[in-house]
């Protein structure tokens, strides 16, 4: 982590945002990564071992189960969840080459600043649209890593599954916004 004790606000800002962001792609990047292992091991293994059944011993049961699989790797490939995750991998990994301009420890000064303000909007034409509720779990994490006492955000398991697809407006106030 970088020590921002001698960021003035507007490197701080600027700090935290890409930060931020970082940590937003990762955890997108690792929902999609989830789905898609999920999505081949175990969808797999239970077409493989249902077709096996299925083919020796005829049961509706099966059939069904056959099905239900099957449909789960079509919302797989519809979602695109492998090329998803390597988006935010890239993203995650072009933000996190920013952040290495900081690693001085000081604050920028006005040239170095307006370099990486153009360099995060080339990084952030790329970028879908913002999920407001995974972007404040970000900015909450951020503000506990450099000591903030804020409170972790409760949410109930269909929630947290719901973040990665529904953006949830009522997040979108967040304070770590670009300059």
């Amino acid at each position: 982590m970088i020590d921002t004790d001698d960021f003035d606000d507007k490197t701080f800002q600027l700090y935290a945002g890409i930060n931020r962001s970082t940590r937003y792609h990762n955890r997108r990047r690792m929902f999609y990564e989830r789905w898609n292992a999920i999505t081949i091991s175990l969808v797999s293994v239970i077409l493989a071992v249902g077709s096996v059944y299925q083919f020796t011993q005829p049961e509706p049961i099966v059939g069904f189960v056959l099905a239900a699989a099957s449909a789960w790797c079509v919302i797989d490939a519809a979602l695109g969840t492998s090329r998803k995750a390597n988006l935010h991998n890239e993203l995650a990994t072009s933000f996190i080459g920013l952040e290495k301009k900081f690693a001085i420890g000081r604050s920028l000064s006005d040239d170095e600043y307006q370099e990486i303000v153009k360099a995060r909007l080339d990084i952030e034409v790329r970028e879908p649209p913002v999920l407001y509720l995974l972007n404040e779990l970000a900015v909450r994490e951020f503000e506990r890593s450099v000591g903030s006492e804020i409170e972790k955000i409760s949410l109930n398991p269909l929630r947290r599954l719901a973040m990665h697809f529904f953006s949830f407006q009522d997040f979108a106030e967040s304070k770590f916004h670009a300059p």
